[in-house]
């Protein structure tokens, strides 16, 4: 199993490089003058980009439940010397770390609670969670379609729009090829951008595809915009998907 996936970094790693993607890497080179040659500047939020991770956790044994959030955003958020050797040392392989479960980030705090409020078992259950992103490129909090630097150039070069459109559109499909490799009973896709690699139901393979916000996301209930709604609807549609597969 981790042979096959091992694969998956050598094949990435082959095709992006500069000569593949050199408006990609202009870009990234641009971004990074103002980090110097450290990568990171104290006191700034944000290092150097260019770099990918594709699994966030080990491969469990059990392969109950596989996490699909969007892109690759800060690790560490509060230590941007951390979060790029952390971004670094995930582009090598599959990690030994489980940084789902580290606390160092919002979105790994988040889904800590989610899986807290449903009980024990829910909770090791995502203790033992697979990570992986649709989008393997680190962008930071925001990638496209949503505002941010990179969206904004993308609309005023079409050679990077296209470059872009590749490089999203490979680690989608390598994605939903090692998900199907792991198999998993159940794959939880978070974010509008995540829930387009399949249809919320019953898959070929026979796992369960749950669709849900991003942790980041707020106000999805149309109810009253308080974090009391916001919060129980992502924990609702977790339970939903645990329950249809009986791990709950």
């Amino acid at each position: 199993m981790e042979e096959e996936i091992l694969k998956y970094y050598s094949k990435f790693r082959e095709i992006y490089n500069e000569e593949n993607y050199p408006e990609w890497f202009n870009f990234c080179n641009k971004h990074n003058e103002q980090f110097g040659n450290d990568g990171y500047k104290r006191g700034k939020l944000g290092h150097k980009l260019e770099h990918f991770a594709i699994l966030q956790t080990p491969i469990y044994d059990e392969r109950n439940l596989i996490i699909v959030g969007n892109n690759n955003s800060w690790f560490v958020p509060g230590n941007m010397r951390k979060s790029l050797k952390v971004i670094k040392e995930l582009e090598e392989g599959i990690p030994e770390d489980n940084f789902l479960i580290k606390g160092e980030s919002e979105y790994s705090r988040d889904l800590t609670r989610y899986f807290e409020i449903l009980g024990e078992d829910s909770k090791k259950l995502f203790e033992s969670a697979i990570g992986i992103n649709r989008l393997w490129i680190q962008t930071g909090p925001k990638c496209p379609p949503n505002d941010c630097d990179l969206t904004r150039e993308i609309r005023s070069n079409s050679s990077l729009s296209l470059e872009w459109k590749n490089l999203e559109r490979m680690c989608m499909q390598w994605t939903k090829e090692i998900i199907e490799l792991i198999n998993p009973k159940l794959v939880l896709l978070l974010s509008g951008q995540a829930k387009k690699l399949y249809s919320e139901g019953q898959h070929d393979n026979g796992f369960w595809v749950q669709h849900s916000y991003a942790p980041s996301y707020k106000w999805p209930t149309g109810e009253p915009k308080t974090r009391e709604n916001t919060e129980r609807k992502k924990v609702e549609d977790i339970f939903n998907g645990l329950e249809k597969v009986g791990l709950i």
